[in-house]
């Protein structure tokens, strides 16, 4: 089986009262949804609470699904 899909969607909704810890204020909530397809039909959707650097994350798996795959001859290179 591999992996032949990888998408991600980020939501984000203004919250009605503002989070406030002293030092930082957040005032979205947001959502962030994985799903993954593979080559044998199997799909699976995966779901987490906003994170902070999620729309970097969607762009790094966008560009994953746009580019060849890397030759696996070759070690990368930097952090995913």
């Amino acid at each position: 089986m591999k992996i032949t899909s990888l998408t991600m969607e980020t939501y984000r909704w203004k919250r009605a009262t503002p989070i406030r810890n002293g030092m930082y204020v957040y005032p979205t909530a947001g959502l962030n949804v994985v799903k993954v397809e593979t080559d044998e039909g199997a799909t699976g959707i995966g779901l987490a609470g906003g994170i902070q650097g999620a729309e970097e994350i969607g762009a790094a798996i966008r560009f994953a699904n746009e580019s060849p795959p890397p030759d696996p001859g070759i070690a990368l290179e930097g952090s995913f």
